[in-house]
């Protein structure tokens, strides 16, 4: 048998999770507008079964519920390889 290197796990690991996510129904967000607001149906990305996302109307990005915002989550925008590299260091488990 030949030794699996730490590529051909992250490549397995990759796949398992692309077909754990091409089961899972795509969202279609549902925007309402409420006077100078929005209401939405999107749910959180951190406690998705509890938590509604908040609209960043400025940008239109969703970013984690209040709660997860209290909690320390936040989104980061990876543009650069640095930064792609700086999350996979010291952010990503594996």
């Amino acid at each position: 048998m030949i030794p699996r290197t730490k590529v051909d796990e992250f490549h397995a690991q990759q796949a398992e999770a692309f077909a754990e996510l091409q089961k899972t129904p795509l969202l279609k967000p549902a925007f309402f507008e409420i006077g100078m607001g929005y209401n939405h149906n999107m749910p959180c990305c951190v406690h998705h079964s509890s938590e509604p996302a908040v609209l960043d109307t400025s940008v239109g990005v969703f970013m984690p519920s209040w709660r997860a915002q209290r909690e320390g989550w936040q989104l980061v925008k990876a543009d650069t390889k640095f930064k792609r590299w700086l999350l996979q260091k010291f952010f990503i488990k594996g």
